[in-house]
């Protein structure tokens, strides 16, 4: 019976071995799930014809994959590094952004939900690391998020987060039990925002997993831009992942991850007697969602 069952299958070098495993998707009772596998069914097996991909490629690829896991813990997530790496998270994101709304960006392997709620205000580099005085340079970032309208949504949630100022995330400083540079802000009735910080410093990623030395092989440096990394919400609207990038950052044309576009660059401005803290120098910028 075997026999009989591999002598009537095709060819695995022809089109219709491909087709007979794609026959066997077609009992698939979600729509949207049957046309995924049938895409990645069609592409992996147009790649492995493509390269003539050998026993021993396949295999090192799934020890890849599999050490990529086991890489992966509560702070960390190799799997969304090797994603931005590849440049198919920016890619994802832009296929599904409005173009009325503020541009998406990564999201990063180092974000941490729950981070603390703070009051608009406060300063996100003090939160949990035990510091008496903030350290680096301070700014106060400020700014409204807005609907499509551009009216003031009230009661958005910021959700920011990023690096100190020698360029590490807090898990990376201060160990996984510490919560610092990253803070949640409501903005208020008329949906403004305002917080204190000091600039972040770009950074390497991290290069000690498999998607580090994926990066070496490649001859590629991994160097990220500085940035502050920002997750909105607001109820009724479509959640915004984005990035904001410093002008003038040598890294801005080659991020490891693919995140920077023209729109998401600012800069840090003089103070202003206009500004929520007068006496810092500041950043100021708009966040505009899309309805759901």
């Amino acid at each position: 019976m075997l026999n009989v069952y591999y002598m009537s299958m095709p060819d695995p070098h022809s089109e219709p071995f491909t087709g007979e495993v794609l026959a066997r998707l077609a009992a698939t009772r979600n729509p949207r799930l049957r046309q995924l596998l049938d895409a990645a069914v069609r592409h992996l097996h147009a790649f492995a014809r493509e390269v003539s991909l050998r026993p021993e490629e396949w295999r090192r690829g799934l020890e890849f994959l599999t050490a990529t896991g086991k890489q992966c813990t509560a702070q960390h997530q190799e799997f969304i590094l090797l994603s931005d790496v590849l440049g198919l998270t920016t890619l994802v994101n832009r296929l599904r952004d409005p173009s009325h709304a503020t541009q998406s960006s990564v999201l990063g392997p180092l974000y941490r939900a729950n981070a603390p709620q703070l009051a608009l205000g406060s300063s996100l580099t003090l939160v949990q690391a035990g510091r008496a005085d903030a350290v680096g340079r301070e700014v106060v970032m400020y700014g409204r998020v807005c609907g499509e309208d551009g009216e003031g949504l009230a009661g958005a949630e910021l959700d920011v987060w990023l690096t100190d100022e020698e360029g590490l995330y807090d898990s990376q400083a201060h160990g996984p039990d510490v919560l610092d540079h990253r803070a949640r802000f409501v903005a208020d009735l008329q949906g403004r925002y305002w917080f204190r910080t000091t600039l972040p410093k770009g950074y390497s990623i991290p290069m000690d997993g498999p998607v580090g030395e994926m990066v070496r092989a490649m001859r590629q440096h991994g160097m990220r831009p500085a940035h502050i990394h920002a997750w909105v919400r607001a109820t009724g609207w479509r959640d915004l992942v984005t990035a904001l990038y410093f002008q003038g950052d040598p890294y801005l044309a080659t991020d490891a991850a693919f995140g920077v576009t023209p729109e998401l660059v600012i800069e840090v401005l003089p103070p202003s007697a206009t500004s929520p803290i007068p006496a810092l120098e500041r950043i100021a910028y708009d966040f505009r969602l899309a309805r759901e």
